[in-house]
């Protein structure tokens, strides 16, 4: 019993915990509904990290490819979902709704984990392979259209080509096809993500309009000053004049009402999380599914928050990201769970009896 505490991730967990619990605090402070609702998703996404961290972490690897399968069809079935405010995002199970390209992250990296050990670049062809197999789920993210989460998964697949061992020549030649056809990229966006960007450059630019957003989570950061307001004492938040403050600004909705201080322990936090997870990943042995899985989980996180805090303080154009464990959101907070039950399966890999896992 000794042994086995010993070996539970304590670093690792305590540090979600909190994050976690920080979101239901915040949450309470402007609705109830918001927090029962979080909790008891909360709590369901704790029993199943419990539990997917006991498995076997080969049942993973051996999976892949139905995990891949399964990403697959949960994303088509997104386009018979609901149509909200011009996405289909959402499926809709016994009155349940279902964001799938937020809760099949976890199984999209362990398929790519795999993917990357199965097919090594050691060879041009396995390139154009995971190239090809990316492109089948981003496609369907961008076309929902969820730019915010397209971005991560790109963010994802690329680090795990980083880590790779991939030809230094070949991320070159890529790098220079992005900074080329970027022009392209961006015209290929949709008239309101293009605006997005633009007003992130020029904000006051149309202030009722699509500058509102941008402005108003800076209104509320600055409002917080160095202490905030204090528990539900967040105007912005609560006469609702910051948009999305559940969700996509609720890092200003935290600053608004703990301040300064209170942005800095959060941020403290989310570093321990992440230097743990970095740090329990650089000790696999590398090209390994265990080591690509730890290094896109920690992508993901890492990737999220920053694009989040980013776009709440000003710094880069507004997209719909969610603050890991902090945000409100079902479907999000489930895939970090699970997400982070299949790390703690990954740490249990011995590395003396499998090159492979």
């Amino acid at each position: 019993m000794g042994r086995k505490a010993f070996n539970f991730q304590w670093l690792v967990f305590i540090p979600a915990l909190l994050l976690s619990t920080v979101g239901l605090v915040v949450l309470l402070s402007f609705n109830a509904d918001y927090f029962y609702q979080q909790l008891i998703i909360g709590l369901i996404g704790i029993g199943i990290f419990f539990i997917l961290s006991k498995v076997d972490f080969s049942l993973y690897f051996y999976l892949n490819s139905i995990f891949y399968a399964l990403t697959i069809v949960l994303l088509l079935v997104t386009f018979l979902g609901p149509s909200v405010r011009g996405a289909t995002r959402w499926i809709n199970l016994g009155g349940i709704r279902i964001q799938p390209s937020e809760l099949v992250k976890p199984f999209f990296m362990i398929c790519f984990a795999s993917f990357f050990v199965r097919f090594p670049l050691t060879k041009i062809r396995n390139l154009y392979l995971l190239i090809f197999l990316f492109s089948i789920p981003f496609i369907l993210i961008y076309k929902q259209p969820d730019l915010g989460n397209s971005l991560i998964y790109t963010g994802i697949f690329l680090g795990l080509l980083l880590v790779s061992d991939i030809s230094p020549w070949w991320l070159l030649i890529g790098g220079i096809l992005c900074i080329v056809f970027a022009p392209a990229g961006f015209y290929s966006l949709k008239d309101y993500q293009r605006l997005r960007i633009l007003t992130f450059l020029d904000p006051v630019r149309d202030p009722q309009g699509s500058g509102y957003n941008a402005l108003q989570s800076l209104i509320t950061v600055g409002s917080g000053q160095i202490w905030g307001r204090g528990f539900g004492r967040g105007t912005q938040s609560i006469l609702k004049f910051l948009p999305e403050h559940h969700t996509d600004f609720i890092f200003a909705a935290f600053v608004e009402e703990f301040g300064f201080s209170g942005g800095i322990i959060l941020l403290v936090i989310f570093f321990m999380f992440l230097w743990r997870i970095l740090k329990l990943a650089s000790k696999r042995l590398p090209q390994t599914v265990s080591f690509y899985y730890l290094i896109g989980y920690f992508i993901q996180i890492f990737l999220q928050m920053a694009i989040h805090i980013g776009m709440n303080l000003g710094l880069i154009p507004v997209t719909g990201i969610t603050l890991p464990f902090v945000s409100y959101g079902g479907s999000s907070l489930l895939s970090l769970w699970i997400g982070l039950g299949i790390s703690m399966s990954a740490l249990r890999v011995n590395t003396q009896k499998s090159d492979l896992l």
